[in-house]
């Protein structure tokens, strides 16, 4: 488009995606939405193989896929010599760790903070148990600014002197939804003389990304969530041409010992089509225009936090912008979390369940005691919500509402991770902020058998 306005973003944008128009999708950030004419590509790439199987995997597939390297490549700023294309960021991430030790060195200690996703946190464990190495869990206090964070791991490091061999940082987090100092973090790390590998994968299609400047010795990213590609394919950046030659793919086959761009280009007879639409998909943000792209994600996801905080009275997790790309947890009402406290805590709720979830200004202790000296319920209890109730919410949006959101408990509260890409519109966000407030109150009446 040639225009700048951001009327062509939105509603209009819709037709380019399968998104079902019954459902206020929101969640963006879990899995992706790929775009339409990508998937019919990608379904035109596996026809095509099958006209002549042969012709297809021995003469073509190769050059193919290389040729998507080098557009990828130009627009990530990497050389494309030390870039490699992998069906997911978590194969990358175990043929990082599973390469391990990749120097000889005296260091064994890996070091990653609490907010690390989850599957991560498996693998450290894992391949430190197997390697005789030490994981060394670093505590986050939420939220955090970068200076405090930085100086987290600048403390945490120089409590174990020469010990660190690795540090693995999320560039974006998937529970907490922000957006890590990464180039502050990596100079940290690279200063304690610990290697550095970042799992970006809610980064590339949700903000400029130049491998150049990340200067991670390892980085990978998904090009199925963010830049809307086909699910399928990911890719693994190495940063030296002796870090690359150090790392092994993590499935043998007819390239292995033979350059690292070999050994991870073919690993057996597979769909490769999802790899094969990058030039496309490369050039659908570059007539878009990359940069108006992430403008325009990020001002909306800033209309929607502030249409959610002044619906709810409440407030982002991270109430700095710059830590917030294209996903942010806002908190839910505080009456919601009050209510559910009580109904958790075996306290009775008023019968009448025409009433609905009020947003009010308070911070849970005037209401709660006129309530409790009225006779009508106890004193709001302290209980921590846990991820039980966050389910319980996240289903209701689900099933009685169409609205597609993840609920996350984040230090014994309730927040909704909205995501903003170019299909989404203010409208969905002010239906979910209408759909929490008119919670009615029997919904609070989970069933706590869940916990066992």
């Amino acid at each position: 488009p040639s225009s700048s306005s951001s009327s062509s973003f939105g509603l209009p944008l819709r037709r380019l995606f399968l998104l079902d128009p019954a459902w206020c999708f929101l969640n963006h950030g879990a899995f992706g939405a790929p775009l339409a004419p990508a998937l019919e590509l990608s379904a035109r790439w596996r026809l095509y193989a099958e006209l002549q199987p042969l012709r297809f995997i021995d003469r073509h597939l190769l050059p193919l896929l290389v040729h998507s390297i080098v557009a990828l490549g130009r627009f990530i700023g990497a050389n494309p010599r030390h870039l490699v294309l992998v069906p997911n960021a978590t194969t990358a991430l175990n043929s990082v760790l599973r390469s391990f030790p990749l120097r000889e060195q005296r260091r064994n200690k890996v070091f990653f903070f609490d907010l690390e996703y989850g599957a991560v946190k498996k693998m450290i464990k894992y391949i430190c148990a197997d390697r005789n190495l030490v994981p060394v869990e670093v505590e986050v206090t939420l939220p955090f600014t970068d200076d405090s964070l930085v100086a987290q791991l600048r403390a945490a490091l120089a409590a174990h002197p020469n010990e660190a061999a690795l540090c693995v940082f999320d560039h974006i987090t998937s529970n907490t939804a922000a957006v890590l100092p990464i180039a502050e973090l990596t100079a940290t790390a690279h200063h304690s003389g610990a290697l550095v590998l970042v799992d970006g994968a809610h980064a590339l299609g949700s903000r400029h990304l130049q491998m150049r400047k990340v200067r991670a010795d390892f980085y990978t990213s998904n090009l199925h969530k963010w830049f809307l590609g086909p699910r399928g394919c990911a890719f693994l950046h190495v940063r030296s041409s002796a870090l690359c030659n150090a790392v092994k793919a993590p499935i043998i086959s007819h390239g292995f010992e033979s350059g690292f761009l070999s050994q991870f280009i073919w690993d057996g007879a597979r769909d490769y089509s999802a790899a094969l639409c990058i030039p496309a998909l490369v050039a659908f943000w570059r007539a878009f225009g990359e940069l108006r792209v992430y403008r325009h994600m990020h001002a909306l996801l800033e209309r929607a936090v502030g249409v959610l905080s002044r619906a709810w009275h409440s407030s982002p997790l991270f109430p700095e912008e710059h830590h917030r790309g294209t996903m942010c947890l806002v908190r839910l009402p505080a009456s919601l979390t009050r209510r559910m406290q009580r109904v958790r805590a075996g306290a009775s709720v008023p019968a009448d369940t025409n009433d609905c979830i009020a947003a009010d200004t308070s911070d849970g202790g005037p209401v709660a005691n006129e309530e409790a000296a009225e006779g009508t319920v106890p004193a709001v209890s302290n209980r921590l919500l846990t991820s039980i109730d966050a389910k319980f919410v996240q289903d209701h949006l689900h099933h009685c509402h169409c609205i597609e959101v993840p609920v996350k408990a984040i230090q014994g509260e309730l927040y909704v991770r909205i995501s903003a890409h170019i299909y989404n519109y203010i409208a969905e966000y002010e239906t979910l902020a209408e759909a929490v407030l008119g919670l009615p109150q029997h919904t609070c009446r989970m069933d706590t058998r869940a916990e066992g």
